[in-house]
């Protein structure tokens, strides 16, 4: 019995420390990507409305997993990729951000956000929390492979972020992607 108990012991150790070794090893990679990624998800299952117009809805959080995303001068983008179903017209693709400061961010420096690698849309939150509406332009949207960036960029007339430039928090469980479309026939 006692023999039993030491094997299951050392199983338990062992099991424990390839735990900690994978998250080492995942906290490593983080670390040397510089970018924080999100998974390739697809958005929600549809929401068809009496015209026949189909609603796509996710928080950002379903889509990365995450509840929030940091922006500072160590992490200055997070990236959100996803997928949307095939058979769809895609009429519109709004995202709804809520993002608060911590540690006082820079009121000259900026957050931009891009879809699909287009010339990004500057918000300068002034240091305070603010809720923002952004139309992604439809004609950029790709059945696989769309790509939402949201950077902080370091204020006019610094080449980087520094620690004094205070970091913005993304709320991802109240920020949203909302997709309009209608059935292909």
């Amino acid at each position: 019995m006692s023999h039993n108990r030491q094997k299951t012991a050392s199983f338990n150790n062992i099991i424990s420390k390839i735990g900690i070794a994978a998250l080492l090893l995942s906290i490593a990679s983080l670390l040397a990507l510089g970018t924080a990624r999100a998974n390739i998800v697809n958005i929600s299952t549809p929401y068809h409305t009496k015209s026949q117009t189909i609603i796509l809805k996710s928080t950002l959080s379903n889509m990365t997993g995450r509840d929030q995303a940091i922006l500072d001068w160590r992490t200055n983008s997070f990236s959100i990729d996803f997928n949307l179903p095939a058979h769809y017209r895609y009429k519109k693709l709004d995202l709804f951000l809520r993002i608060y400061p911590e540690n006082k961010p820079s009121r000259s420096a900026p957050i931009e956000i891009s879809f699909n690698k287009a010339e990004p849309i500057r918000i300068y939150g002034k240091g305070y929390t603010f809720d923002t509406h952004i139309n992604l332009e439809t004609r950029r949207i790709s059945l696989d492979d769309n790509q939402i960036t949201i950077s902080f960029r370091p204020p006019h007339g610094q080449n980087c972020l520094l620690p004094e430039n205070g970091r913005w928090i993304i709320d991802l469980k109240r920020s949203k992607l909302i997709a309009t479309a209608k059935a292909k026939n």
